[in-house]
């Protein structure tokens, strides 16, 4: 009966923590597809929120890193788009995605390297 009992119990949390796992990928993508929304439509303060919500939920999103440092670039921050481009780098993002627009957050702000 206690084997019963550690066996259910073993397994509500296997699932349990499957299941949230499974909403919380939803969640930080569902933020990082409403940004991409906001963003074509150029309402830029918005989507910006909507990819540091994301960010709050999961601090190493490549993704979400570097469309918020291109965005920053195309706003002319380059301060904010070197910051989360060095980010999205660090946390693993290929070389062909984040080379060129940290290149031109440096010559934003009038910088080498």
């Amino acid at each position: 009966m206690v084997n019963m009992f550690r066996v259910v119990l073993i397994s509500l949390f296997v699932y349990g923590t499957i299941f949230s796992s499974c909403i919380y990928a939803d969640k930080k993508q569902d933020l990082l597809t409403e940004a991409q929304q906001y963003l074509e439509k150029n309402e830029w303060r918005a989507g910006i929120i909507q990819l540091k919500n994301a960010l709050k939920e999961d601090p190493k999103f490549v993704a979400a890193r570097l469309l918020l440092g291109k965005t920053y670039v195309q706003l002319g921050d380059g301060p904010g788009a070197e910051k989360e481009l060095r980010r999205a780098r660090k946390y693993g993002a290929p070389l062909a995605q984040w080379g060129v627009p940290l290149a031109e957050a440096y010559l934003l702000q009038r910088k080498s390297s």
